[in-house]
């Protein structure tokens, strides 16, 4: 699978920069549906530990990722019944493969525009295990934010499950 970075280097980015846990992340606006603030999420039993739980958005019932796990950022299993406490403040509603899944975010920041060739492929010291979930890293206002690749953050079997909610 070619790697987005490389499909669109010619092309320049919009992507909605947020942050999970202290950290800056990044999703290529296009991919984002829409960007609601939290709301209560309903636990599903025997659900994957990164799994919330779901939440009806406008009669479409929505699984919701908590980031923080997924990321491997989180130690315990966040309380979906306290957004306080996790520091979450919106859900970004996205199209990953055939499903609609909210992803929990503790801030979002703005949309950044960057220029063509601005999105760096991860470093090659890195095992492709440490930035599996990653399309690239790219620097904003002297900061690196990391560029998630949706694609790669739930495998197929995880995405079959999610329908099963």
């Amino acid at each position: 699978m070619q790697s987005t970075v490389t499909k669109t280097s010619t092309q320049e980015h919009h992507l909605v920069h947020f942050c999970v846990n202290g950290r800056a992340y990044a999703i290529d606006i296009r991919r984002i549906q829409e960007i609601i603030y939290y709301r209560e999420v309903t636990p599903v039993p025997q659900a994957a530990s990164f799994i919330l739980g779901i939440i009806d958005l406008r009669g479409q019932i929505i699984p919701v990722v908590s980031l923080k796990e997924r990321l491997g950022l989180h130690t315990e299993r966040p309380d979906p019944a306290s957004p306080v406490a996790q520091g979450a403040s919106h859900i970004l509603i996205n199209r990953i493969g055939a499903r609609t899944v909210g992803l929990l975010v503790n801030e979002v920041q703005e949309v950044i525009r960057l220029g063509a060739g601005s999105i760096h492929p991860p470093d090659p010291l890195l095992s492709s295990q440490d930035c599996k979930y990653l399309e690239g890293i790219c620097h904003f206002n002297g900061k690196l934010i990391l560029v998630l690749d949706l694609d790669r953050l739930l495998s197929v079997q995880e995405l079959e499950s999610l329908g099963q909610i």
